[in-house]
């Protein structure tokens, strides 16, 4: 008994110690779990003071997952999201402020630009040119001013080595000479050197100094009118004067070839270019193997656009002188007039063997290239004339527009704008500029550019209609509609332009005035596809289905892989029971496209509203296994339940 009592009292210690034991380890477990809650509202807390609203939310739910009735933390998680509603109200609030501010910034420019565009209409109806754009313009100009800079340092290297000669020959003859003719030799050498170094009034003194004591000495008379000549080039009574003194020398030595030589350069600064080549004629006459009055021969030919003779007269001019490069340029200039284009490129590949760092030659080639369609070297050939000379705005300008042939319009975008800091007064400039930005996107800039270029030149079309499509992009087409206006009436020509007018007065549902322009422009080019195409569309929207079927075969016949043609066409031929026809036109298509899910659908119907079950079963069962998701996949479902 004592020993089971033992045991009795023995457990009931044992029971009371673990029980005291559970009530300590309960007691710090429930410390912990507190801690841990405070902690974690004080941090939701931090979390809301600084905006973070989401993970103060994170937190709190964690709280009320364990106790969904805490009222601490469903007070703090009610505040929270308050705090949340409140400030994304803000945000919404400010962001439409900003839009707000964006939209109204635009609407004024869109504004301003609104007025442009009526002055410009005002304007041009009195103003309306079919002349070369202001790019072709200044690119003449450019090139003639490149094709001068390069012909003077030519000359300058040809007149140094002449002079050279002459000298080299007048040593070995000084010992013959007379004192006075000492003496008058000595005034024309200091006259030549001053010439040589463009000090044109020091020469013409020393000319002039000779002429005094030897009114005979036609080879004076020939440089004073030289440095006359050349120290006011371009002005009219400077070309007077100078002539008068030829004429003089030419009565009293009419074998002299450098005074018919001058003479035609005078000519040729006054662009009488037929008394221009009566000179240089005479000169060659007296002097036939020289290089460089065959050049200016050439050169005379090419300006009175007698190419096939300029071309004799450059060869003529490498015969005499095989180094020659600008002989070689002008030739190939002549060839590329006449068309001759692998010709044109065979002379500049000479020309740039004897002279790879000319900028000039490296330029001509570029152009070559690119009407032979080899865009690559084409852009090598304008990359290598650039890094040659920076400063030249064509050639920057034209390397631009041959990154943007091939589409790398980011390059073309850097090339333009480097165009446009040499000279900010070029609009062909900003309107390049702004269909490179159309290609990239960046709506805002094509727009700011666009009315650049129409502010610096009013009255060129196609200005006006590079405005639409970024008038169109930017949606705004109210305005696109009035710059498509100002460019037909710029051009009334401008196929393109009344395309676009008509597709805008379309979406206004406007379908006479749109009808209206595409016949316009079907009148101007019947065999344009966008137009045969879209007048197809008209009709077929009109309801005269036999009209939409002719413009449609029209289409077709300018372009055969057309899916969206094919479709519309064999829609007319449904509209018009000609069932067998539009038949054939899905399946052409479906073959053409196999993804035209709509012209499946099609010829499925069309194939079992001709009785042909099976056909059209097949068709449609095809369709749904190549195109699972198709929207109209419940309805070919139900036919074929019924099949």
């Amino acid at each position: 008994m004592k020993k089971n009592l033992f045991i009795v009292i023995a457990t009931l210690l044992i029971m009371g110690a673990t029980g005291g034991v559970g009530a300590f380890l309960m007691t710090n477990s429930n410390q912990q779990a507190s801690d841990k809650r405070a902690n974690t509202l004080k941090l939701a807390t931090d979390y809301q003071n600084q905006g973070e609203f989401q993970r103060s939310l994170d937190l709190i739910d964690s709280i009320l997952i364990n106790n969904s009735k805490d009222p601490e933390a469903k007070a703090l998680r009610q505040s929270v999201v308050e705090a949340k509603k409140a400030q994304e109200g803000k945000d919404k609030k400010d962001q439409l402020q900003v839009l707000q501010s964006s939209n109204d910034r635009l609407k004024e420019s869109f504004n301003q630009l609104s007025s442009k565009l009526e002055k410009m209409q005002a304007a041009s109806n009195s103003q309306i040119t079919k002349a070369e754009t202001a790019r072709a313009k200044a690119a003449t100009a450019q090139n003639q001013a490149n094709l001068a800079a390069e012909e003077e340092k030519n000359k300058q290297e040809l007149a140094a080595k002449a002079e050279a000669d002459r000298l080299a020959k007048q040593k070995s003859d000084q010992k013959k000479l007379s004192a006075d003719q000492k003496v008058e030799q000595d005034l024309f050498n200091q006259g030549m050197g001053y010439l040589g170094q463009s000090q044109y009034a020091q020469a013409k003194a020393k000319f002039e100094e000779l002429l005094t004591r030897n009114p005979e000495n036609s080879d004076a008379l020939v440089r004073a009118a030289e440095s006359q000549f050349r120290e006011k080039k371009g002005d009219a009574e400077t070309r007077r004067q100078a002539l008068d003194l030829l004429s003089r020398t030419l009565a009293k030595n009419p074998t002299n070839a450098s005074a018919y030589a001058l003479q035609g350069e005078v000519y040729q600064d006054a662009k009488n270019w037929t008394e221009a080549l009566n000179s240089y004629r005479g000169a060659l006459k007296i002097d036939p193997s020289n290089p460089i009055f065959w050049y200016e021969l050439g050169k005379t030919y090419y300006n009175l656009r007698q190419y096939s003779q300029a071309s004799e007269a450059f060869q003529s001019s490498i015969k005499a002188d095989p180094q020659n490069v600008l002989a070689y340029n002008g030739l190939g200039s002549s060839y590329g007039q006449l068309g001759e284009d692998k010709r044109a490129l065979e002379a500049f590949n000479q020309a740039y063997k004897i002279k790879p760092d000319s900028g000039l030659i490296n330029y001509n080639s570029a152009r070559v290239y690119e009407k032979l369609g080899k865009s690559d070297l084409a852009i090598k050939s304008y990359e290598t004339a650039v890094k040659l000379d920076s400063t030249k705005v064509i050639w920057i300008s034209d390397l631009g527009s041959a990154y943007y042939k091939v589409g790398r319009y980011a390059e073309a975008e850097v090339q333009f704008t480097r165009a446009m800091a040499l000279d900010s007064k070029r609009s062909d400039l900003y309107y390049n500029l702004s269909t490179t930005q159309f290609q990239l996107n960046k709506n805002t800039s094509a727009l700011d550019n666009a009315q650049k270029a129409i502010a610096l030149d009013p009255n060129v079309s196609d200005y006006a209609y590079n405005l639409g499509l970024v008038l169109e992009k930017n949606k705004n087409p109210e305005m696109a509609i009035a710059a498509y206006k100002t460019a037909i009436t710029l051009d009334p020509a401008s196929v393109d332009a009344r395309v676009n007018l008509a597709l805008l007065l379309e979406q206004k549902d406007n379908v006479d005035g749109a009808m209206d322009q595409l016949q316009k422009a079907w009148e101007l080019a019947p065999d344009n596809l966008n137009v045969n195409n879209n007048l197809g569309r008209m009709y077929l929207v009109k309801k005269l289905y036999p009209r939409a079927i002719d413009f449609f075969n029209k289409a077709l016949a300018l372009k055969r892989d057309t899916p969206d043609i094919r479709y519309n066409l064999a829609l007319a031929y449904l509209e018009t029971n000609q069932k067998d026809l539009a038949k054939v036109v899905f399946q052409d298509l479906i073959k053409l496209s196999p993804n035209y899910w709509d012209a499946w659908f099609r010829l499925g119907g069309l194939l079992f509203d001709q009785g042909d079950a099976v056909g059209g079963k097949k068709v449609f069962q095809d369709l749904l296994v190549k195109n699972p998701t198709y929207f109209r996949k419940k309805e070919i479902e139900a036919i074929l339940n019924k099949s």
